[in-house]
């Protein structure tokens, strides 16, 4: 996965919460951060988006 910011190489980074474990996308090169779960939501909202079933 490419960064949106610079398209720099993006790398799971797990992150320990108080209440929870967490995984987050990190850059390592500018060091942005994008939540997994809303991405992976994202790519299967478009994915369906463009193969309707009916």
């Amino acid at each position: 996965m490419n960064c949106l910011k610079c398209s720099g190489y993006m790398i799971i980074e797990r992150v320990l919460d108080f209440y929870a474990k967490e995984a987050k996308w990190r850059c390592i090169n500018c060091g942005a951060t994008k939540d997994t779960l809303a991405s992976l939501m994202k790519a299967r909202n478009t994915s369906t988006a463009s193969n309707p079933s009916s």
